[in-house]
C-alpha cells in the first residue's frame, strides 16, 4: 500500500474512531479496526445495495484463504503459538469466509480453507465447528479430489471428538479416493489417523501397518519432518503397549529429538506424554513429573487446552501415587473441565495406564471421603486455563505415603 493510499484510508478511519463508530485496538505491531454491530449491519446493507457485495466477499475469502494457508505452514514450526493466536483473532473472518464459499458454491476454496485450518481447529478446541463445516461441504457436488480432502478433515474431527465409527468410515473412503486420484498427501494424513484409530482399538498389527505406511508416505512426499516425528512417537507408544519398554523409549526419544530440532511444540508434547507414560510404568515418577510439567508449559504457549488436559491428568496420577490426595483430585477436576470444554476424549492408548488412572481416582476418593473428594474435584473443575497451568506447575514436596 502506498503512503498516499495508506493516509487516505487511515484518516477517515481515525475520524470514525473519534465518533465511536469504529473500534481500534493494538494488535501486535499495528492497529486492528472493528465495527460496532449496528454499524456493521448498516454497512452490510449499503454494500448489498451497491451491487458489489459478491466482489467484496470474494476478495475477503481470497485474502483469508491466503492467510490460512500461510499459517498452516507455520503451525508445526517455531512460531506456531504466534500463528495459532493470529488465527484465533481472525476466526470470525475465517468463519465468514467459509460460510460465503459454501453459500455460493465456491467448494474448492472451502476445501482449501478446511485443509489449512484443521490443525488449528484441533489444537484450539474448534473440532465441532470444523466437523460442521466439512459435513456441509460434503453435501455439495464435489470432485473426487475435493471429496478426498473434505472426508479426511471431517474424519479427523470425528476422531478428536471420540466418534470413532464415523471417523473410520470417512477416513476409509477418503483413503480410497486419495489412492484413486494419486493424492499422497491426503493418503498419508488419512493413513496416520486410521493408525491412531487402530491403536485406540488395541488392534496392534493394524495400527503398526497403518502407521508404518503413513511414515513411508510422509518420507516419500517430503517436507513432512514434523509428521515423521509424530508418527515415530506413536510407533513408540505401540511398542510400549506391547511391553517392549526399552525400544519404545528409544523410538519416542528419536521423535522427541526431531521435534525439538524443528521447534515443533506439538510434536514435542506427543513425545513427552508417551515418555512420561513409560516413566510411570517404571515407577520413575520424578521423571514423569518433569515430562508432564514441560508439556503443561508448552501447551500453555500454544493455547492447546486438550493437551493441557492430558498432562494435568498425568500429574494427577503422580500426585495420587505420592499420597498427595488433595492435589491429585484438584488436578483430575481441572483436567476434566478442560477436556469437556474442548469436547475431547482422552486418547491414552495404553489400557494398563488407564487402569492406573482409574485405580488412582478410586484410592484418592477412598482416602479423602466422598464429600472432600467431590469438593476438591469441583475446585479443580472451576479453575480457568491460567489457574490450571499455575496450579500444575507448583512444586510440592512428595509425601512418603504411596498407593
Amino acid at each position: 500500500m502506498t503512503q498516499t493510499l495508506r493516509d487516505s484510508t487511515l484518516e477517515p478511519l481515525g475520524r470514525l474512531v473519534e465518533q465511536s463508530l469504529v473500534t481500534a485496538e493494538r494488535d501486535g505491531d499495528g492497529t486492528r479496526y472493528g465495527m460496532l454491530e449496528p454499524v456493521r449491519q448498516y454497512a452490510g446493507e449499503k454494500l448489498e445495495e451497491s451491487g458489489e457485495a459478491g466482489t467484496v466477499s470474494h476478495s475477503h475469502a481470497a485474502f483469508f484463504l491466503a492467510l490460512a494457508e500461510r499459517a498452516y505452514l507455520e503451525l508445526r514450526g517455531r512460531r506456531q503459538g504466534e500463528w495459532l493466536d493470529r488465527l484465533e483473532r481472525e476466526n470470525g473472518n475465517l468463519r465468514a469466509a467459509i460460510s460465503w464459499t459454501l453459500a455460493t458454491g465456491e467448494v474448492e476454496t472451502a476445501a482449501r480453507l478446511g485443509w489449512a485450518l484443521w490443525l488449528f481447529w484441533w489444537l484450539r478446541g474448534h473440532q465441532r465447528e470444523g466437523r460442521r463445516w466439512m459435513e456441509a461441504l460434503l453435501e455439495r457436488n464435489l470432485s473426487a479430489s475435493l471429496r478426498t480432502t473434505a472426508l479426511a478433515i471431517a474424519g479427523t474431527m470425528d476422531y478428536t471428538q471420540g466418534d470413532y465409527e464415523s471417523s473410520e468410515r470417512k477416513l476409509q473412503e477418503s483413503l480410497e479416493l486419495a489412492r484413486g486420484v494419486g493424492d499422497d498427501v491426503r493418503a498419508a494424513h488419512t493413513m496416520y489417523i486410521l493408525g491412531l484409530l487402530a491403536l485406540h482399538g488395541q488392534d496392534l498389527e493394524t495400527a503398526r501397518s497403518r502407521l508404518e505406511e503413513a511414515l513411508n508416505l510422509y518420507l516419500e512426499t517430503g517436507g513432512n519432518d514434523q509428521m515423521v516425528s509424530t508418527v515415530r512417537s506413536h510407533l513408540g507408544t505401540l511398542l510400549f503397549i506391547q511391553g517392549d519398554h526399552e525400544r519404545a523409549a528409544a523410538t519416542m526419544e528419536e521423535g522427541l529429538a526431531l521435534a525439538r530440532k524443528l521447534g515443533d511444540r506439538l510434536g514435542i508434547n506427543n513425545a513427552l506424554y508417551s515418555l512420561a507414560q513409560v516413566a510411570q510404568s517404571r515407577g520413575d515418577h520424578d521423571s514423569a513429573v518433569r515430562r508432564f510439567k514441560e508439556g503443561v508449559a508448552l501447551s500453555e504457549e500454544m493455547g492447546d487446552r486438550a493437551n493441557l488436559g492430558y498432562f494435568l491428568e498425568g500429574l494427577a496420577v503422580v500426585a495420587g501415587v505420592r499420597g498427595e490426595a488433595e492435589r491429585s483430585v484438584r488436578l483430575f477436576g481441572a483436567a476434566e473441565g478442560l477436556l469437556e470444554a474442548v469436547e475431547a476424549p482422552v486418547y491414552d492408548y495404553h489400557k494398563p495406564n488407564r487402569s492406573l488412572y482409574e485405580r488412582t481416582t478410586a484410592t484418592v476418593r477412598s482416602r479423602l471421603g466422598e464429600s472432600a473428594f467431590e469438593e476438591g474435584r469441583a475446585e479443580g473443575r472451576a479453575m480457568d486455563y491460567e489457574q490450571a497451568v499455575e496450579y500444575a506447575l507448583i512444586d510440592e514436596a512428595p509425601s512418603t505415603t504411596r498407593l
